[in-house]
């Protein structure tokens, strides 16, 4: 509990990554991390090698781009540093153990809000804006998504729940399907400029009781997608860890795309 607490009043961040609850996430993620590091080393080991792969897909040199890269663990440092002449790890937050573990001449750490939306929700504008930032940089030959497509709703709609609470769900639910659907076109543009485009995201969350899935949500939210190259499980919460005889699994597609 100290340690959250130094690290809520110690990170450098932006306003909206506490405003949010993004600094938080990040902080109780890093404790999860450390907790659950057994049940989640399968989707680390997973995660890493199809990354690698579709890293070698891609000409050598150049910017790899990685958008949600949060703490860092399930990427493939030493393949992203080998391959590539700089790395740019953007999120809305990153905590001081991230930053000295990657620490590298070749990385860059950049705060960015990947819906460019933060600002207008602020205000309780469900605003939409179509990403473009990057789009014009011929350096960058790799596009890393780092599972946060159905994420991307998550603490926005949380904050919107405590502080604009009479927004209808229906608007809520059309305004976070047009959130997934901008990063899709956000990322098929990089295909359309020759980078190369890695997409790891959850396709479903299981919670189970006593060993018996008990409710299933779709991460998409009922948007179709490509099916995934590559899929697997990942125990996040694992028995204990939500209550005594409860568990949560992600099911996690991935996918290797090119022009």
């Amino acid at each position: 509990m100290i340690q959250e607490l130094f690290s809520w009043l110690t990170t450098r961040c932006a306003p909206q990554a506490r405003q949010f609850g993004y600094l938080y996430e990040a902080i109780a993620m890093r404790a999860r991390a450390k907790r659950c590091a057994a049940a989640w080393q399968s989707h680390l080991i997973s995660s890493q090698q199809f990354i690698s792969d579709c890293i070698l897909k891609s000409e050598p040199g150049g910017v790899a781009l990685v958008f949600g890269s949060g703490l860092g663990l399930d990427m493939p440092k030493a393949q992203l540093l080998k391959h590539f002449d700089e790395v740019w790890l953007v999120d809305m937050v990153h905590l001081r153990e991230t930053r000295h573990a990657w620490q590298d001449e070749k990385v860059k750490f950049i705060e960015y809000d990947v819906t460019n939306t933060l600002s207008s929700i602020a205000r309780g504008e469900l605003a939409m804006s179509q990403p473009y930032r990057w789009l014009d940089d011929k350096h960058i030959r790799f596009v890393l998504s780092a599972n946060i497509i159905g994420q991307l709703p998550v603490q926005p709609l949380s904050w919107l729940a405590k502080h604009y609470p009479n927004i209808e769900d229906e608007v809520l639910d059309a305004w976070s399907e047009s959130l997934l659907t901008a990063h899709m076109t956000y990322l098929q543009a990089f295909i359309s400029q020759g980078a190369h485009v890695c997409l790891i995201a959850d396709l479903e969350w299981h919670y189970a009781e006593n060993n018996q899935v008990r409710t299933v949500i779709d991460a998409w939210r009922g948007l179709a997608h490509p099916t995934p190259h590559a899929r697997w499980g990942w125990r996040i919460a694992p028995r204990g860890e939500l209550r005594t005889n409860n568990t949560q699994t992600n099911w996690v597609g991935a996918w290797c795309f090119a022009d």
